[in-house]
């Protein structure tokens, strides 16, 4: 009987005790749950670097410079830029390809040129795919120009005049596996004109071929048209341009498939959390929409243009497809 007793009051003490340990690590498994979800929504919780890869003064540099200082603004924390230039713009972006997938480490480039063409041409280290397009912020457009004293003054006549002297019309390039070089490899085919392109170290030189009479036309960005006694013939944005605004573009002549921009934006590395991609996808919308910043980008020659991350990714893919086959026909994919 004492026994029995004696046994009562040990499990009166002990089970209180195991309900307390029980609840106690309920609580704290509950506690932990909630420290991940609050940790994931505390991004940013130290300094965002943005790693240019190209040499300060350029598009890409114009574009990230009032970026970085809004985004610093609405995320409460520095956003760092640091232009980590070379190889075309691939050392930089292979770096943050190849980065810690927290968003800490983030991409302001993306040209058409660093993201597309160079990864299929050269051996970078790493491919679009492994990078995230957040947002696109800007773009460049292409305009095909030639002289005032040209046969052709309009982009129906050089086209007439194309299919009837196929090979004969010679179109100066920055290079050959450039983002001209695809466009124009692209109008031969959407217009059904043979014309001769003639690659040149760089967009200067491409420049003075036309006005050297080495070349008949010439395609260049738009700012680089302004102020030059050239005939425009079309350009290759979605729609007109403000700094050329009575230039067509290939879209309103009938030639719809006929859209490209370099776009500059921000990437992450493949494998960033969804929720921190949108966050910063999000405040890049913020940042598009400022008219202060949208002032300096204009000033710097570029046009805003926005594109968020879901419609930057299907961009950008179909533009590595027109790339992609464009070089194949050219043999000048990477072997």
């Amino acid at each position: 009987m004492q026994l029995t007793n004696k046994l009562k009051l040990v499990s009166l003490l002990i089970i209180p005790f195991i309900l307390f340990v029980l609840t106690g690590c309920g609580n704290s498994s509950t506690s932990n749950q909630e420290s991940s979800n609050n940790s994931s929504g505390s991004y940013p919780e130290k300094d965002i670097t943005m790693i240019l890869p190209w040499a300060p003064g350029g598009s890409g540099d114009n574009t990230a410079r009032p970026t970085i200082e809004k985004l610093s603004e609405l995320l409460g924390t520095s956003v760092v830029l640091i232009s980590k230039e070379g190889a075309g713009g691939s050392i930089g972006t292979g770096e943050v390809a190849r980065a810690k997938a927290d968003g800490y480490t983030l991409l302001n480039g993306g040209s058409l040129s660093t993201v597309v063409t160079t990864p299929l041409t050269t051996e970078t280290g790493y491919s679009l795919d492994d990078l995230i397009p957040i947002a696109q912020l800007t773009a460049v457009s292409l305009v095909l120009a030639t002289t005032p004293e040209s046969p052709y003054q309009t982009l129906e006549e050089l086209i007439s005049y194309a299919k009837e002297h196929p090979g004969e019309v010679k179109v100066s390039t920055p290079g050959a596996s450039s983002t001209q070089s695809i466009v124009l490899n692209e109008f031969m085919n959407i217009t059904g004109t043979e014309l001769e392109l003639i690659p040149y170290d760089g967009s200067s030189p491409a420049y003075n071929a036309l006005l050297n009479g080495e070349v008949d036309l010439w395609m260049g960005v738009e700012s680089e048209m302004v102020g030059k006694n050239l005939t425009l013939l079309g350009t290759s944005s979605p729609e007109r341009l403000e700094v050329i605004k009575d230039t067509p573009t290939f879209k309103e002549m009938g030639y719809e498939d006929l859209v490209f921009t370099s776009g500059f934006g921000v990437f992450a590395p493949k494998g960033t959390p969804e929720e921190i991609i949108q966050k910063i996808e999000g405040n890049l919308n913020k940042v598009y929409n400022d008219p202060e910043v949208q002032t300096v980008w204009k000033k710097a020659g570029l046009t805003p243009q926005y594109l968020g991350s879901d419609d930057y990714s299907k961009e950008l893919k179909r533009q590595y497809d027109i790339a992609y086959n464009v070089l194949k026909e050219l043999d000048l994919l990477k072997k």
